[in-house]
């Protein structure tokens, strides 16, 4: 056991994943933007662990900030929502998990889904295969923004996931012609279904890409 994890540690060490030294900071404390690029871990294995990492570190600064906030009189609450975009969402919140570590990262996602709200952390999650997502986490996705999609199939495939079997059948077929930027938006963001190029929200927000 002890060798397991002394050698996956130096693993982590020579992929450039962890500090020599220790530090009481996250890279997460700047509320600003920040985009976290997973195709610069050159070893697949360790993407899910980093992912993992990441969310780890903003639920907690999340739950820190809510107790604090509690502590405080409401006009000192300073706080901002924290959206967590995981783009190419299928390859880790897959309906079915390649291994152990993909299983993980799933539930924390999962989680961040079920609990998110009084923390102030919200999800966007984007795919190009709605097909391949966990089944739970999408039916959490109030609002949906679907984009051109390719074939007739695909589109019903999409419709069936996403549960858009309200929105009328001509509007779901204009995402099949649809231009770049163009989306159909559905949700409790708009009264009616509705074509849109953009969703603009005021206010203050931190965001956390993947």
């Amino acid at each position: 056991m002890a060798r397991l994890y002394f050698s996956n540690a130096q693993n982590f060490r020579s992929a450039g994943l962890m500090r020599k030294t220790a530090n009481s900071q996250t890279t997460l404390d700047d509320p600003r933007l920040h985009v976290i690029d997973l195709p610069s871990v050159k070893e697949f294995r360790f993407r899910a662990w980093v992912v993992s990492t990441i969310l780890s570190c903003e639920w907690i600064r999340a739950e820190q900030s809510w107790e604090s906030a509690l502590s405080e009189p409401s006009k000192n609450d300073r706080r901002v929502p924290t959206f967590i975009v995981a783009d190419e969402a299928h390859n880790f919140i897959s309906a079915e998990p390649r291994n152990h570590s993909e299983k993980g990262l799933r539930e924390q996602f999962r989680r961040i889904a079920a609990e998110r709200r009084k923390f102030g952390l919200f999800q966007i999650v984007v795919s190009q295969r709605p097909d391949k997502l966990d089944p739970l986490i999408v039916s959490e996705c109030e609002n949906r923004a679907v984009m051109r999609l390719g074939s007739p199939a695909v589109l019903s495939k999409t419709a069936e996931i996403l549960g858009l079997g309200s929105v009328p059948e001509a509007m779901l077929e204009g995402c099949l012609e649809f231009d770049s930027g163009r989306a159909l938006l559905v949700g409790p963001w708009m009264a009616t279904p509705q074509f849109s190029c953009t969703v603009q929200s005021g206010g203050p927000k931190r965001a956390v890409e993947i």
